[in-house]
Protein backbone atom coordinates (compact mmCIF):
# COMPACT_ATOMS: atom_id res chain seq x y z
CA UNK A 1 0.00 0.00 0.00
CA UNK A 2 3.02 2.28 0.09
CA UNK A 3 2.77 3.18 3.78
CA UNK A 4 6.19 3.52 5.34
CA UNK A 5 5.06 4.31 8.90
CA UNK A 6 1.93 4.25 11.02
CA UNK A 7 -0.15 7.41 10.60
CA UNK A 8 -0.91 9.49 13.69
CA UNK A 9 -4.34 9.48 15.33
CA UNK A 10 -5.05 13.05 14.24
CA UNK A 11 -4.21 12.22 10.62
CA UNK A 12 -6.49 9.17 10.70
CA UNK A 13 -9.27 11.22 12.25
CA UNK A 14 -8.99 13.88 9.54
CA UNK A 15 -8.87 11.30 6.76
CA UNK A 16 -11.93 9.46 8.11
CA UNK A 17 -13.91 12.70 8.43
CA UNK A 18 -13.22 13.61 4.81
CA UNK A 19 -13.42 10.16 3.24
CA UNK A 20 -16.26 9.39 0.89
CA UNK A 21 -18.42 6.47 2.06
CA UNK A 22 -18.77 5.34 -1.56
CA UNK A 23 -15.37 3.68 -1.40
CA UNK A 24 -16.54 1.27 1.29
CA UNK A 25 -19.91 0.72 -0.38
CA UNK A 26 -18.25 -0.19 -3.68
CA UNK A 27 -15.73 -2.47 -1.96
CA UNK A 28 -18.52 -4.26 -0.06
CA UNK A 29 -20.56 -4.91 -3.20
CA UNK A 30 -17.48 -6.01 -5.16
CA UNK A 31 -16.57 -8.56 -2.47
CA UNK A 32 -20.17 -9.73 -2.25
CA UNK A 33 -20.30 -10.17 -6.03
CA UNK A 34 -17.05 -12.17 -6.00
CA UNK A 35 -18.39 -14.45 -3.25
CA UNK A 36 -21.70 -14.88 -5.08
CA UNK A 37 -19.94 -16.02 -8.27
CA UNK A 38 -18.18 -18.83 -6.42
CA UNK A 39 -20.14 -22.06 -6.08
CA UNK A 40 -20.75 -21.77 -2.39
CA UNK A 41 -22.82 -24.08 -0.19
CA UNK A 42 -23.55 -20.99 1.94
CA UNK A 43 -25.84 -19.20 -0.52
CA UNK A 44 -28.44 -18.55 2.18
CA UNK A 45 -25.84 -16.73 4.26
CA UNK A 46 -24.89 -14.61 1.25
CA UNK A 47 -28.54 -13.67 0.77
CA UNK A 48 -28.57 -12.21 4.28
CA UNK A 49 -25.66 -9.95 3.32
CA UNK A 50 -27.73 -8.25 0.63
CA UNK A 51 -29.83 -6.44 3.23
CA UNK A 52 -28.77 -3.18 4.85
CA UNK A 53 -25.70 -3.47 7.04
CA UNK A 54 -25.18 -1.04 9.90
CA UNK A 55 -21.70 -0.52 11.28
CA UNK A 56 -20.70 1.33 14.41
CA UNK A 57 -17.23 2.72 14.92
CA UNK A 58 -16.27 2.89 18.57
CA UNK A 59 -13.02 4.80 18.14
Amino acid sequence: MGISRTPSKSNLSYINQHRNHGLFRDLYYKLLDDLWRKDSPRRTELNRLKRKVYLMDAT
